[in-house]
């Protein structure tokens, strides 16, 4: 990680702060949180600014690592605050699998954008037994949907992180339409 991580209760993507009605939270709360499955958000910002607002580089919302059932979602931001990257782990048989990506293209990278106003989007959607699909999508309509077949999938498996050992979960790997080449 390169910069701090706070803890909050649920994130808002908008205003750069945890929405209204829930609130930061200190690392204690934060690990009793995830080691008793309920829901957290962890806030890696590469800057605070003066205003309180926070810049992320990224946003992982856990819950249920502990359980059967449970998963993570991954947001990478880039510079402007525009989610770039998108990537969903799921709890099979009590490991991560990095089971969906997508990432989304603007028409610049030089102001901030919600992810309805990207111009293009990629995303895989991938099974644990190598099958999936590669859905590409353009802001003028063009949809194209490819299934996947015999896709190497062993490094899409982690194991469960202890809390705070976030590095592996925080890694964005491969671009949406690298894992669909390896198909």
């Amino acid at each position: 990680m390169t910069g701090p991580v706070r803890y909050c209760t649920r994130w808002n993507d908008l205003t750069r702060r945890p929405i209204a009605g829930y609130e930061w939270i200190n690392e204690s709360q934060a690990r009793d949180r995830f080691e008793r499955n309920e829901f957290i958000d962890v806030v890696e910002s590469s800057t605070i600014g003066s205003d309180g607002l926070v810049n992320p580089r990224w946003v992982m919302g856990i819950a249920g690592l502990r359980g059967v059932a449970g998963g993570a979602r991954l947001e990478f931001h880039d510079g402007q605050g525009s989610i770039w990257r998108a990537v969903d782990y799921q709890i099979i048989r009590g490991r991560l699998f990095r089971s969906n990506v997508v990432d989304f293209v603007y028409l610049t990278d030089q102001q901030r954008w919600e992810m309805s106003q990207a111009t293009v989007g990629v995303e895989v959607t991938v099974d644990p037994d190598g099958t999936g699909t590669v859905e590409r999508w353009e802001v003028n309509g063009d949809k194209q949907v490819t299934e996947l077949t015999g896709l190497d999938v062993s490094a899409h498996w982690l194991d469960v992180p202890e809390f705070g050992d976030w590095d592996a979960l925080a890694d964005p790997g491969p671009f949406a339409s690298e894992v669909a080449e390896g198909a």
